[in-house]
């Protein structure tokens, strides 16, 4: 299963969270010490279509140079039906789809917090990255089981993240404090992932299953890790764009290959 988390309803959510400011405030929720707010709800919403259009423009120019064009086109009318197709599904939204996709992306913001906090603790980008492809790899796999049948897994998944540090010689306070974050990082994940909106994205995941080429889904999960990535490691206060996105697609080729290289080439996407 491919992940298209990265790729969010954009358009759709700001629809709704423009319904839903019109008839009550946005709410404020802190989970883990996370305090998320309507500013940056909101903040983040324009963002994210300030972001996609000039990336989307990118993808399907001659500056691109994976794969084909032809396949590359096909990525990008892939993004497209994500977004049409969410905004179609709520087009006739009712308020508690608008308070869902809220809790959704207030869920997602916190996510992205707990990873720049783990890249802070873990201290080696390449070691980050694969870890996070290790950790949402599994949590692909894990969403396809029932709810009830997650949390062995879920509690697997992260002991793995503990080994992998362990194994890659970290030393003990920083294997400490980066196990206290996937700790929390799974609560986040499964939360977002149990929303009406999380599970209209796994959906989307196994739509792209059966409609896409392997290779044009590989490019589309490497698009979706790239925009996390600029997420994960931007300044505060920058403004992202193409460039960034461009830069970010870059790195996360080079920081996988040098963590395959150190796992002894064993790990997988």
């Amino acid at each position: 299963m491919r992940r298209f988390l990265s790729i969010a309803p954009a358009f759709a959510l700001l629809l709704t969270l423009c319904g839903v400011a019109s008839g009550q405030d946005l709410p404020t929720t802190t989970e883990h010490g996370i305090t998320i707010g309507p500013d940056q709800l909101v903040a983040a919403i324009q963002e994210s279509q300030d972001f996609w259009g000039p990336v989307r423009t990118y993808l399907v120019s001659p500056d691109c140079t994976a794969l084909t064009q032809v396949e590359r086109e096909q990525a990008v009318a892939f993004l497209k039906r994500i977004h049409e197709g969410l905004q179609q599904r709520l087009f006739d939204r009712t308020e508690a789809d608008a308070i869902d996709l809220v809790d959704y992306l207030s869920h997602r913001l916190r996510m992205f917090e707990v990873y720049r906090g783990l890249r802070a603790a873990i201290g080696d980008d390449a070691l980050t990255v694969g870890m996070i492809q290790e950790w949402e790899k599994a949590f692909r796999e894990i969403h396809t089981h029932a709810v009830d049948q997650r949390a062995p897994k879920i509690a697997a998944v992260v002991a793995r993240m503990e080994a992998r540090m362990q194994a890659a010689g970290l030393d003990a306070a920083k294997v400490a404090a980066a196990q206290k974050l996937w700790i929390v990082q799974a609560d986040v994940v499964e939360k977002m992932a149990t929303t009406g909106a999380g599970q209209m994205m796994v959906d989307f995941e196994i739509l792209g299953n059966t409609e896409v080429t392997i290779p044009v889904g590989q490019f589309l999960l490497d698009v979706s890790s790239a925009a996390d990535w600029v997420t994960i490691t931007r300044e505060p206060g920058t403004t992202i764009g193409r460039e960034h996105f461009v830069k970010a697609f870059s790195d996360l080729a080079e920081l996988r290959t040098k963590y395959a290289s150190a796992a002894g080439g064993t790990t997988t996407r």
